[in-house]
């Protein structure tokens, strides 16, 4: 039923005036039109933002996740939002007039909100742990992180990752506490490439075979008390970087959300519906 003003007809009929409903209908129209537009424009940023990827090594993240703490693994991940395409692993402030501006320790403390010793000592448990190594040019420190753990662009010798998309990362850090930041990095090398959600072999692709990890499993995994963990997702699902999916007799399984990182099947079905979920979250 219109929602417009009644008249009565010389038939004692109810009616509308025809200027009403061609002004509804054009209302409905622009509606319909705005609608559009904005799906258009979304569709468009998310594009490019597909672009501006990092990749995180399965193997090697796999590798150092009972070693590194979620702190460090956090602290870690922030850090190399500061790659770029042109300058490879060397950690960027910018890049002015073609020429790399590095990253500086003050750049870092004012990053991580640390102070001048705080940055100091985390530098120093980051290079312990072989992520990021520092070399000497003049008379400046600069960092670089280690390619076979997080790289940017081609590599010669390509190996399984994840993809993290930069500009959604940057977005979504910024509301994530040190230890829910490491979390999720902990978690990508186990995103399975064909279904998205943490799995004991991420390449496995029959639905028979591809066993959801527990959250007990995860927490052992990633190195901390099953509590801590289930704190820390509860978190994340609020903040809609995680979700969980119940299962069945498998138990719930989780989700990374595939804005922030995938394994590149973004044409997968899977992955709309998936991408959907989150979307619905948000709004």
């Amino acid at each position: 039923m219109l929602n417009l003003p009644k008249y009565v007809d010389d038939d004692g009929q109810p009616t509308y005036l025809a200027k009403d409903v061609e002004d509804h209908l054009n209302a409905q129209q622009r509606k319909r039109d705005a609608y559009k537009a904005k799906q258009e424009k979304e569709s468009a940023i998310y594009r490019k933002n597909q672009k501006a990827f990092l990749k995180v090594s399965t193997k090697e993240m796999n590798n150092i996740n009972k070693g590194i703490s979620l702190v460090d693994a956090g602290l870690f991940f922030r850090l190399t939002m500061n790659m770029q395409l042109r300058t490879g692993s060397m950690l960027v402030d910018r890049v002015s007039g073609g020429e790399a501006q590095p990253l500086t320790q003050t750049d870092m403390q004012k990053l991580l909100n640390k102070s001048n010793r705080g940055i100091k000592k985390v530098l120093m448990r980051l290079e312990e742990l072989s992520v990021i190594r520092k070399e000497k040019q003049g008379r400046r420190a600069v960092y670089f992180v280690n390619e076979n753990i997080v790289s940017i662009g081609k590599q010669k010798n390509a190996q399984p990752f994840a993809k993290v998309y930069k500009v959604k990362a940057k977005e979504m850090l910024n509301d994530l506490t040190d230890s829910e930041v490491g979390l999720l990095l902990k978690l990508m090398p186990y995103a399975n490439y064909h279904y998205l959600t943490l799995t004991h072999n991420p390449t496995e692709a029959d639905p028979k075979k591809a066993k959801p990890l527990r959250m007990q499993e995860v927490a052992e995994l990633v190195g901390i008390t099953e509590q801590s963990f289930n704190v820390l997702v509860s978190k994340l699902k609020r903040k809609y970087a995680l979700a969980t999916l119940d299962t069945g007799t498998k138990g719930k399984a989780l989700i990374i959300n595939p804005y922030l990182c995938d394994r590149g099947n973004d044409s997968k079905t899977i992955e709309a519906i998936v991408s959907a979920n989150f979307r619905l979250m948000e709004n």
